[in-house]
């Protein structure tokens, strides 16, 4: 997963494990503060911002760089007593992507398989040590070789505060530093960045603002501190995320998305 051959991708590679956790974490129910990381079970039913549980059915994205729309269907789970995201599904141009989520008894996530059309083409396996304060997870191919492995540090209130990516010969690649953590309940994080670990220089940098609980805008910048992406949400009386609308510019092209979510509860 991490043999890239730009940091550009590698970042990207790096940024999808932090987006395993928001996937299990704020998918898995909006009334959860804790997005990323393993919360405790008594900080697992934080909800700071009294958002109604509620749970996304389905997202679709439209592209500048696709004429189809991208609809990705999320399946769920009753797991020690709350609901898991078991499984993401969408139709893509390689064919049918559908990944599985795998828990243990404790509702605790443990791995990951993707399928393209019925043929498994990665996975992912998940360690938990230290209190659950430490996070391992590491990547396979469709030969299941490892593909690199990343290591996750939670603070004290389990919040995800670094993330390292490591090569299979166990090279640290990349890190990421999420810092300046809005308030101390739930799992908001102003800064996220991403650094290069061979001399700490910095490859990418994501500033969130946020409002009851919800990121309302993200700003992108590069290693130079130029902006080359921007992402502004609509939140809806009821404070749930309706629409996401954002610019990325790579390679100097300007690529423009539209995600609406649906709710089980709509």
């Amino acid at each position: 997963m991490y043999n890239f051959m730009s940091k550009n991708q590698f970042v990207i590679n790096l940024q999808l494990v932090l987006l395993s956790f928001v996937l299990v974490f704020f998918l898995s129910g909006c009334n959860n503060g804790d997005d990323e990381g393993e919360p405790t079970e008594e900080e697992e039913f934080s909800n700071p911002c009294n958002l109604p549980e509620c749970y996304v059915e389905t997202t679709t994205t439209a592209s500048s760089l696709s004429p189809t729309a991208i609809v990705v269907t999320n399946s769920y789970t009753v797991i020690n007593g709350r609901k898991r995201l078991t499984s993401t599904s969408q139709q893509a141009s390689i064919g049918n992507v559908v990944t599985t989520i795998e828990y243990n008894a404790e509702g605790k996530s443990i791995g990951t398989k993707t399928k393209v059309n019925g043929t498994q083409t990665n996975s992912s396996v998940t360690e938990y040590s230290n209190n659950n304060r430490t996070v391992t997870t590491t990547s396979y191919d469709a030969s299941n070789a490892s593909t690199g492995y990343a290591v996750s540090q939670l603070d004290e209130n389990m919040r995800v505060v670094r993330v390292d990516a490591y090569s299979p010969e166990g090279e640290l690649q990349l890190y990421t530093v999420r810092s300046n953590f809005v308030g101390s309940e739930g799992d908001f994080p102003q800064l996220v960045q991403n650094f290069n670990a061979s001399d700490d220089t910095i490859i990418q940098a994501n500033a969130h603002t946020y409002k009851d609980c919800q990121i309302i805008k993200t700003i992108i910048t590069d290693d130079s501190g130029t902006v080359i992406g921007e992402t502004n949400n609509t939140i809806d009386e009821r404070g749930l995320l309706r629409t996401s609308v954002s610019t990325l510019i790579s390679f100097g092209l300007s690529i423009d998305s539209t995600t609406e979510y649906a709710y089980d509860c709509d």
